[in-house]
């Protein structure tokens, strides 16, 4: 493999990376001062950011296994100068930015317990009482915040679910 081709595959997976940890940051972000009024649409882009990541791991496994080659540190350790220091850092970034997504994904779930322990919602966008009390001017108001906390529930769940696999596995075990 060219130097440059495979220099370039392993920036473009290290800004997959990074793409991945910043929409989990807004994910969280949004959790934490909106509710989960966005948590569908930042949910959206985190998926994006995984499916960009996945592409960009795939791609960089496939042009570096050519050589019989798995990992970066394999790839490190057999590279002229100056790519075996730059695969090296490289590795040690994307393994930083790994233990991070890490870390915000647990922020991320710890969030999201707290609102269903709490029974927390988004910010009302309803009107009308609580799901308990049937308003004399909108008898419907209680089945509007019934059906609000299931829609805010399932979207919850669907983070979860989102939450699971974040970085590619071939990229877990390419970083050890």
């Amino acid at each position: 493999m060219v130097p440059a081709d495979l220099s370039s595959l392993v920036w473009r997976e290290r800004r997959a990376l990074d793409g991945v940890l910043f929409a989990l940051q807004t994910v969280r972000l949004h959790l934490e001062h909106s509710g989960e009024r966005w948590l569908d649409r930042t949910l959206d882009q985190l998926r994006l950011a995984v499916d960009a990541l996945r592409v960009a791991t795939l791609e960089r496994t496939v042009m570096s296994t050519a050589d019989g080659e798995r990992s970066l540190r394999e790839l490190a350790a057999t590279a002229a100068a100056p790519l075996d220091g730059i695969l090296a850092e490289h590795r040690a970034a994307m393994r930083e930015r790994v233990r991070e997504i890490d870390a915000e994904r647990t922020r991320v779930l710890t969030l999201l317990t707290v609102r269903e322990t709490t029974g927390a919602t988004a910010p009302s966008t309803a009107v009308g009482p609580g799901p308990d009390v049937r308003s004399p001017i909108d008898p419907h108001a209680g089945i509007d915040a019934d059906l609000s906390s299931a829609l805010a529930a399932q979207t919850r769940v669907r983070a979860r679910l989102a939450l699971t696999d974040l970085v590619p596995s071939e990229l877990g075990d390419l970083l050890h």
